[in-house]
């Protein structure tokens, strides 16, 4: 009897952010579920997640780091929390499960693009537009940036 090996379905998009090597590489070492925090409140990404979980569809977190950047790491988010400390101040985590390393192949920041708006895929579709479409930047990724899941994770 054959075992079935479960796989990942990935959504359409994708989260993109920093953090430092050192940091991935500790956090890449340890196989359970870790956060990532921000300062910033990340309600859309929060949507996005829970929406994509509710069609048990998984959204991935991919990192940048180094100098100059490029892409190194990237995981599954489980959940993302927004916590309100004060008027004005947040702290969002992300829990994701495993890093995997990004192959040195798909490094470059340009091998992503920003997720287009809602206009422009509906003018694509109906005035048979060519696809246009802006690579990832460093500018893009604070705090994080929404993008298109890349060909190296699908």
């Amino acid at each position: 009897m054959e075992k079935e090996i479960a796989t990942a379905t990935y959504g359409r998009y994708c989260l993109c952010t920093t953090s430092t090597i050192n940091i991935l590489k500790q956090k890449a070492s340890d196989p359970n579920e870790t956060i990532y925090r921000s300062g910033h409140p990340w309600y859309v990404a929060k949507r996005i997640v829970e929406s994509f979980q509710d069609d048990n569809i998984s959204v991935p977190l991919i990192f940048a780091a180094g100098e100059p950047l490029s892409l190194r790491f990237w995981a599954t988010v489980s959940n993302i929390d927004i916590l309100e400390s004060a008027v004005g101040r947040w702290e969002t985590h992300c829990a994701f499960g495993a890093l995997k390393e990004v192959n040195p192949i798909w490094s470059s920041l340009d091998s992503i693009f920003i997720a287009p708006s809602n206009w422009q895929l509906e003018r694509e579709r109906t005035e048979q537009l060519s696809i246009r479409r802006q690579s990832l930047s460093s500018k893009d990724l604070y705090p994080y940036a929404i993008c298109e899941t890349p060909a190296f994770i699908k």
